[in-house]
């Protein structure tokens, strides 16, 4: 009876110690990033997380938006601006509507950016 019971005994340390390491698991992350172009204003809304950023385009933009391959690259020109442009704070209801509804119910600031 003891020798099976240091079997056994043996047997969960040695399992123990070849078992792998019990990873921490990390919390999920996401983010989204919305694009809406104001045909009427020319703008270009960007919405990420509770704020939203206002881009006024230029001619060369306005006809860009209008292509898939040129809306890409707008968006990827105007997505590092967020960090680094020139940020005006704005209130909301100095927006057209479709920028508002663009921004969102939930937004708590929004910028012009120049």
């Amino acid at each position: 009876m003891k020798f099976v019971v240091i079997l056994a005994a043996l047997i969960a340390v040695s399992y123990e110690t070849t078992a792998p390491q019990a990873t921490t698991h990390e919390s999920n992350e996401a983010a989204s990033i919305f694009f809406y172009y104001d045909y009427l204003t020319h703008k270009m809304a960007l919405r990420y997380g509770r704020t939203c950023y206002i881009f006024t385009l230029t001619d060369q933009q306005r006809t860009q938006v209008h292509t898939d391959a040129g809306i890409k690259a707008l968006e990827l020109t105007l997505l590092p601006l967020i960090d680094s442009g020139h940020k005006t704070l704005v209130q909301k209801s100095s927006l057209s509507t479709d920028l508002q509804r663009a921004c969102g119910r939930n937004t708590t600031l929004i910028y012009t950016m120049s």
